[in-house]
């Protein structure tokens, strides 16, 4: 789930993530004053933020996600499981938007690539409702972070919000509307024909191009990701960026010939609706999405 969540993050292009060659509505709002902007040698860090050895504040970048996703577990038929988790980051000056990898069209290819981490930073304990409805909480631990909420349920159209106490990271409220579930969404290509994702597995070949359909809907962001299995560490992901409204996604050839035929892996494709949240030290983007995946054999 973790590994999940940050390839959504990054490929969502939100705050310090990168946008995956354009497409894809939902951004980094700017963050609140305070901590945001820093005081004068001595001065105020502002309320519920930190102050550096020069006086000016510390400065957060966070990421509250909170989504529904139909897949199959562990092997089995697909079911749907609902998930709220949250990570902060130091303010470290990156974005904008960059595909690092092949594009074509909304869509990139990424080599594989990892990073270091870093302790856990808190905003204190996240609640999260539906309307004046609290769904749950997700306390902060100084160890593991925010561990995964998975017992919340909530349904599409919904107003969905959290709220933050305040810790390291500071006090914030963030809401955005639940998307829709998907309808019509299936894979398509010329030897196989129109595979419906919901049967949770699809092969997908090599030598073609690989169209994803989906009845067009109204959410701020869409995003297809085609992601390796473990197995194969030393291949990358792809991620699509179209709009909702087109329906219609081509991931092209060149993209695919990446892979080697009797790879696996898994396709996923997220509806994603966000808000933003202005911390006194910071900025937060939440993050509500609702998602299909499917396990992916590749042929030639």
């Amino acid at each position: 789930m973790k590994s999940r969540l940050l390839a959504l993050s990054i490929a969502a292009g939100l705050s310090v993530w990168a946008v995956a060659c354009g497409g894809g509505n939902v951004t980094k709002s700017d963050g609140g004053t305070g901590g945001t902007t820093g005081g004068t040698t001595g001065g105020s860090s502002g309320d519920g933020g930190s102050s550096g050895s020069n006086g000016t504040a510390a400065s957060y970048d966070g990421l509250v996600q909170q989504g529904k996703l139909f897949a199959p577990l562990d092997g089995g038929a697909p079911t749907s499981s609902f998930f709220a988790t949250a990570t902060f980051y130091p303010n470290i000056g990156m974005g904008g938007a960059n595909c690092g990898g092949t594009a074509s069209g909304t869509c990139c290819y990424a080599p594989p690539g990892g990073g270091g981490g870093t302790a856990p930073i808190g905003a204190g304990t996240l609640t999260f409702l539906d309307g004046t409805s609290t769904l749950g909480t997700l306390p902060f631990d100084p160890t593991n972070g925010y561990v995964n909420l998975a017992t919340l349920t909530w349904n599409g159209g919904d107003s969905l919000s959290v709220k933050a106490s305040g810790d390291t990271v500071g006090a914030f409220t963030a809401t955005a509307p639940a998307p829709a579930d998907f309808a019509g969404l299936s894979a398509n290509q010329a030897d196989a024909g129109q595979v419906p994702l919901s049967s949770g597995a699809i092969s997908v070949s090599v030598s073609q191009g690989l169209i994803v359909l989906w009845t067009a809907g109204s959410a701020q962001s869409l995003l297809v990701t085609l992601t390796p299995s473990a197995a194969q560490a030393n291949e990358g992901s792809i991620t699509c960026s179209p709009n909702d409204a087109d329906g219609t996604v081509s991931i092209d050839q060149s993209l695919l010939a990446n892979y080697q035929p009797g790879d696996t892996g898994t396709i996923e494709v997220d509806r994603i609706n966000a808000g933003s949240g202005s911390p006194a030290n910071g900025s937060v983007v939440y993050q509500v999405s609702t998602g299909v995946q499917a396990s992916v054999t590749f042929t030639p």
